[in-house]
């Protein structure tokens, strides 16, 4: 994309991750502030035995996520933990909990019906009350170096604005869990 043999992201970025890229614009945004929800998810015994009313209680927790992962560390950084473990990979984090090196680690919310995380094998529960709210936007990225850079970028605009005022977007969201009606949050979405 710096170069400009790809005209945009086929999926969304943080705002701030753009903005770190001098050839890159970004589109409006898809979720904005205060909209980008995750759950903690750790071993059942830890959800079982857990419902977190307040962020003071991640003070008994060893969490995991990755420095990489920007929205994630900062969010993690800036509220209480037990520890804050660094893996480079996502399925390092899904081992790290599944073993107890971890106690919980942040993912996108299950989707309506889907009582668990599953991936590759292993399982991971929601622990109740762990939803937090992810700080930033969520936005295309366009290459600026694309000859049709400009018009790529009115059309994307435009296309996100039409499918937020038919609803479309946010329905498209909620059914993948990424949105959610009326949730309490650990944290204060800003």
């Amino acid at each position: 994309m710096d170069q400009g043999r790809l005209d945009l992201a086929a999926t969304s970025l943080w705002r701030e991750d753009i903005a770190l890229r001098d050839n890159l614009w970004a589109s409006t945004a898809l979720l904005g502030p205060g909209s980008n929800l995750a759950q903690l998810y750790g071993r059942a015994e830890t959800a079982k035995n857990t419902t977190l009313t307040e962020t003071g209680q991640l003070a008994d927790f060893r969490l995991v996520s990755s420095r990489q992962w920007r929205a994630d560390w900062q969010l993690l950084t800036n509220l209480p933990h037990g520890e804050l473990l660094d893996a480079p990979r996502w399925m390092t984090m899904v081992r790290w909990v599944e073993s107890g090196r971890a106690d919980l680690l942040l993912a996108p919310p299950l989707t309506a019906g889907t009582p668990v995380l599953r991936v590759k094998g292993s399982t991971l529960h929601p622990v109740p009350g762990g939803v937090l709210c992810l700080p930033g936007s969520r936005h295309f990225a366009v290459s600026r170096q694309h000859p049709e850079a400009d018009a790529i970028q009115q059309a994307l605009n435009k296309g996100i604005n039409t499918l937020r005022q038919q609803g479309r977007l946010r329905r498209a969201y909620e059914q993948a869990g990424a949105l959610q009606g009326p949730t309490h949050t650990l944290n204060h979405c800003q």
